[in-house]
């Protein structure tokens, strides 16, 4: 493929090298020019010293003949700029970087009117990634799908797991809404069958809704992060709060489109309690919770309600 590269900082540098180890055809621009004249004669790629947002420059890299447009200077304005003129140009495909969290709203990432293939926010990836680190820190790894309403995570199976030795018939019984995806066992990947059994060692991909695997998460070992440092923040301020005698995930963000989006009960976005209760809970005392509770003089919204017997 032909790929044309708009800024040679750290990131843009290494993705110049994984490319041309790809064996694509990779073309640099650049506004230093030492910088170019490096990074050209190391990684053998061919390079524009000037601004990635110049017409004149991008008609010299026949930015009308390349597959793949990347732009990921420092600065998020040339980075939309020249990707725009790169579309208008020709570009099959134009990938853009911004930091900046105000260009990571709707307009920018889901109605898409500047036609951006992709556009990535490193430290909002960052962020999701920490955040997932914290909220499912028994997954060996977490990835979301539906804007986060699905999940697809990884397990290690462990000889004390409570999965351990347990069938896929016994498991659809008990998460009928969870699915296993892959059964890693000693580097072979297997689609299990009902007969299946995982056993000690294995490594599972587990999926469903975040609601579900929550709770499964629970059940696979209870611990929780219940004490988070952060160092560096910036202008932020929390979505939604801790309830009194609670755990759990408080977001700290300065993008007001996310925190409405997460918040308002138009959005119908779960939030997910975990209650562990002493005795008995029979359906009788759990069918008030089912039609809502009153708290502060207030109807809230009934949800779902799952029950998992302790010990099991």
């Amino acid at each position: 493929m032909r790929i044309i590269v708009v800024g040679a900082g750290k990131v843009g540098t290494a993705l110049c090298r994984s490319l041309v180890d790809e064996k694509h055809d990779v073309i640099l621009i650049e506004e230093k020019e030492e910088v170019l004249k490096r990074i050209s004669k190391r990684y053998d790629v061919m390079g524009f010293a000037g601004n990635g947002a110049n017409f004149k420059i991008l008609e010299q890299a026949e930015v009308n003949n390349c597959d793949v447009f990347i732009a990921m200077t420092d600065k998020d304005e040339v980075n939309m700029i020249s990707a725009v003129l790169a579309k208008q140009m020709g570009a099959k495909e134009t990938i853009v970087r911004v930091r900046n969290p105000e260009y990571s709203n709707t307009y920018f990432k889901d109605k898409n009117f500047l036609g951006f293939s992709l556009v990535v926010n490193p430290e909002l990836l960052t962020a999701r990634y920490i955040a997932n680190t914290v909220e499912f820190p028994n997954a060996l790894s977490v990835e979301t799908f539906a804007n986060g309403r699905v999940i697809l995570m990884a397990f290690s199976v462990t000889e004390t797991s409570r999965l351990s030795g347990m069938t896929m018939e016994q498991f659809r019984k008990k998460f009928g809404n969870i699915l296993v995806c892959t059964i890693d066992r000693q580097g072979d990947l297997t689609i299990p069958d009902g007969n299946a059994t995982m056993q000690a060692g294995d490594k599972i991909y587990v999926t469903g809704k975040r609601v579900d695997m929550a709770l499964f998460h629970s059940y696979i070992k209870p611990k929780s992060i219940k004490k988070l440092l952060l160092i560096g923040a910036g202008r932020i301020y929390p979505v939604g709060r801790l309830d009194w005698d609670t755990t759990g995930l408080l977001i700290l963000t300065n993008d007001g489109d996310f925190t409405d989006k997460m918040i308002h009960p138009r959005n119908e976005i779960d939030k997910v309690y975990l209650a562990r209760v002493k005795g008995i809970a029979t359906k009788e005392n759990l069918r008030p919770l089912t039609r809502g509770v009153v708290i502060d003089g207030k109807k809230n919204s009934a949800g779902p309600l799952q029950y998992y017997q302790g010990g099991s």
